[in-house]
């Protein structure tokens, strides 16, 4: 009987694999943020816009969501984006990072372009029916 000999996988190339991640992050940051006006969204919630602007996965990039512009929302770094990871006190009402972030999709719903009828979709598919 012989020994199976299995060839060595090519090398990796992480420095350029690294350096092609932070691009494609690059460019989704850029277009949610001028698909969004380069405003946080959460403003029509009653967000008072505190920081940088930041582009945020709506399915978190560790769930397997995408760097599709459909996959994102322009959050103010130090309020909404904050909230929407550790959850927010409203009207003496705890809400968890989720929630908030689906009260700050649900607030667009009536808006018109493809890309908050795409948003909705991804709502619809991860949460149930979106509302």
């Amino acid at each position: 009987m012989t020994d199976l000999v299995f060839p060595k996988p090519p090398k990796r190339n992480r420095k350029q694999e690294t350096l092609s991640r932070k691009r494609e992050l690059a460019a989704f940051r850029h277009q949610v943020l001028a698909a969004d006006g380069h405003k946080c969204v959460a403003i029509k919630i009653g967000c008072k816009c505190k920081g940088r602007l930041v582009a945020h996965h709506i399915d978190f990039r560790s769930h397997c969501g995408g760097n599709d512009i459909k996959n994102g929302a322009t959050l103010c770094e130090l309020a909404a984006h904050y909230h929407v990871h550790n959850g927010i006190k409203i009207g003496g009402v705890l809400y968890s990072g989720r929630e908030y972030m689906l009260m700050i999709l649900r607030s667009h719903k009536d808006d018109k372009g493809f890309r908050w009828q795409a948003v909705m979709e991804i709502l619809e598919r991860r949460y149930g029916d979106g509302d």
